[in-house]
Formats: C-alpha cells, structure tokens, sequence
C-alpha cells in the first residue's frame, strides 16, 4: 500500500455551462471536468494517482515544472489514473492541459515531496 498522504481530495471545476441560442434559459450542455485533488504531499518513493474525470472522452497531457521532485505519466485518457511518483525532496506543480470536445482546459496541482 502506497505512504501517500494526500492533503485535500476535492473536485476542481474547469468548464462552464453553456447556453441555448435566442432564448433567455440556460442549458448546462458543455463538458464536466473534475481533477481528482488539488494538492499532494508525499514521501520520496511514494506513488499516488491523479484522475481527470469528465462525461466525455478526452485525454489528459501532464507535464511536472520538477521532474527530479516528482514525476507524473505523461498522457492518459480522461478517467484514467496518471501515476504520480516522488522521487526527492522539493516542491514542484502537475500542470496538464485537457482536450474535450475540441476544447482545451489546462489545469495545474501542486506538489510537496518531504525527506519522510
């Protein structure tokens, strides 16, 4: 079982609702996006997932500002975990941008990696 301790597991909404053509009624019909954390805190050789959800297929780009604090796979389809892997002490930001529908949502989780 992983040591990851993650900080706070809450849903990030990244799109906004759009509305329906000559009428004044809004119709919720754009792509729900939620990241499944918004921080993490480990320990060097911890490993943790990191989820994009959405009710329409896209995929997920991660890139990490640190790869010698933390790693992060690379592209994976939205619903699928990218596994997040401490690797030394520091901090570093996830940042991954998101294609849905032909629109793209960027988004970016912070990470601190601790000596344990």
């Amino acid at each position: 079982m992983s040591r990851a301790r993650v900080v706070a597991i809450a849903a990030v909404a990244l799109a906004a609702a759009c509305s329906a053509g000559g009428t004044t009624e809004t119709i919720d019909t754009g792509p729900k996006i939620s990241v499944n954390t918004t921080s993490f805190v480990l320990v060097p050789g911890d490993s943790a997932p990191l989820v994009v959800n959405s009710n329409r297929e896209g995929t997920v780009r991660w890139r990490s500002t640190n790869t010698s604090v933390v790693t992060v796979d690379t592209a994976v389809a939205t619903g699928d975990p990218a596994i997040v892997r401490a690797r030394a002490a520091g901090t570093a930001l996830l940042n991954g941008t998101i294609v849905v529908s032909g629109q793209t949502y960027t988004t970016s989780v912070p990470v601190r990696v601790g000596a344990g």
